[in-house]
């Protein structure tokens, strides 16, 4: 045990787990002195605990001493001498206070939307870290992180993870340290970006079906007009070339290639369905104005020519 402070009716000691030992022999005591090693060992020890016995019959005076120290306790989070503060400070040092910083709040914000961790780590310690360097209280300290806390839990909600929103702010608000706060923030964020992940993953999956299916969908209901690689990008508001490549990476073959079998496929359909219809007029509705060409590259694709094709299904 490691004395700090002793007079013949008070010995002031630390021992483990960062406790404090405080004995009281009787009622002649130096409260402020006691306070002011209290507040060192706060600093200094990352106090956590206070322990008062002792001989005195004196409650009141014990009580008031150890609420004193509580203040010490629950207002400080362990930066230096400036940022430990008892209740009755507070107030005023709050009135000196910045207003957190919207843009950074919402850059913090965008950075969780787009799933992109680094660029949330990075704002959050730049935040919190201008905490320590301005030397604000830790009631503002506390404030910064509940801020970035509700942008977790908002985006949390958008996008259906589950997380205890009130035992999440409960655990903040309980915290008495301004390190154990943002440990615990960044240990649910990481929870947060991991699932964001995982459920953008999958939405991303969505979102190339849909768009394939209503690139295939489009191609099909405009086959016997003029389209191409070119026309149905500019259709969809992406590049041809982004086209080219996205469609052969989610289908696994080449654009022209799903066009020419479109092609085919409306003019097998065609045959027998307009039976009077020439295979000229098929032909060129589809963009082929050399019938014989047509008919050969519809007996490569379907093993017959157009006219063996119609008097095979009629």
């Amino acid at each position: 045990m490691d004395v700090l402070y002793e007079t013949f009716n008070c010995i002031v000691s630390l021992s483990s787990s960062r406790t404090i030992d405080i004995v009281i022999n009787d009622d002649r005591i130096d409260y402020d002195m006691i306070i002011r090693t209290i507040h060192r060992l706060i600093i200094e020890k990352s106090l956590i605990n206070i322990y008062f016995c002792g001989e005195t019959d004196n409650i009141s005076q014990i009580g008031k001493l150890h609420e004193q120290s509580v203040d010490l306790i629950k207002y400080s989070y362990i930066y230096g001498f400036d940022n430990t503060f008892r209740a009755s400070e507070l107030i005023e040092v709050e009135m000196d206070n910045s207003l957190i910083d919207s843009k950074q709040i919402e850059r913090i914000e965008n950075a969780l939307m787009n799933n992109n961790q680094t660029q949330f780590c990075d704002e959050c310690n730049l935040m919190l870290t201008s905490v320590k360097r301005d030397n604000h209280s830790f009631s503002y300290a506390q404030s910064v992180v509940v801020s970035i806390l509700s942008i977790l839990c908002r985006t949390a909600k958008k996008f259906d993870i589950s997380i205890s929103e009130d035992a999440a702010f409960k655990k903040i608000v309980d915290n008495n340290f301004f390190d154990g706060s943002t440990v615990y923030l960044f240990e649910l964020s990481d929870r947060i970006f991991k699932e964001l992940s995982d459920k953008m993953s999958i939405q991303s999956e969505d979102r190339r079906y849909s768009l394939i299916t209503d690139i295939k969908e489009y191609i099909r209901e405009h086959i016997t007009e003029d389209i191409s690689l070119a026309s149905v990008a500019q259709q969809f508001n992406i590049s041809a070339g982004y086209l080219s490549k996205f469609f052969k990476e989610n289908t696994d073959e080449s654009f022209s290639k799903y066009m020419i079998e479109q092609k085919f496929t409306y003019a097998s359909e065609a045959l027998i369905k307009f039976p009077n219809r020439s295979i000229t007029d098929i032909a060129n509705e589809l963009g082929y104005f050399d019938s014989a060409y047509f008919s050969r590259q519809f007996k490569a694709h379907y093993g017959v020519t157009p006219v063996q094709y119609r008097k095979m299904n009629h």
